[in-house]
């Protein structure tokens, strides 16, 4: 049997299927796409596949309240002050402002590693959101 090493992989099967199913969905004439962002890594999947907000993600913000806690008396320290300046954008900001950070922009930030998983997939890890793609 041939092996499979899977370092040589460019992205996994997820990803190509997705883009498969978004190609077929222009095909077929459809204008947008909504998913739900949740289970351990949907919300940073999504996020990183582009779907942005469909509302305030409030439950988000909570949860960042939770992950600003956990990191603020641990040698993150500096990475806890980033979660709270993020967590006072997103509960002050009107959503429609340009400004209102994306869901990319949050799967994208950097800092420590945390549980094996970059900063922003940890930040993203656990979340729920609506998300949307206009295609």
């Amino acid at each position: 049997f041939p092996s499979h090493d899977t370092s040589r992989r460019k992205f996994p099967i997820s990803t190509a299927f997705g883009k498969f199913s978004e190609q077929w969905y222009r095909d077929s004439g459809v204008k947008k796409i909504r998913v739900l962002a949740s289970l351990e890594d949907g919300g940073y999947t999504w996020a990183r596949a582009g779907y942005n907000w469909v509302e305030k993600p409030w439950s988000l913000i909570t949860q960042l309240r939770n992950k600003y806690a956990e990191l603020s008396y641990t040698p993150h320290k500096e990475s806890a002050l980033q979660i709270e300046a993020l967590w006072n954008l997103m509960r002050a900001t009107d959503f429609a402002d340009p400004n209102f950070p994306l869901p990319v922009e949050i799967a994208n930030l950097e800092g420590p590693e945390i549980d094996g998983k970059s900063f922003g997939r940890w930040l993203l890890s656990g979340s729920e959101w609506e998300g949307e793609k206009q295609l």
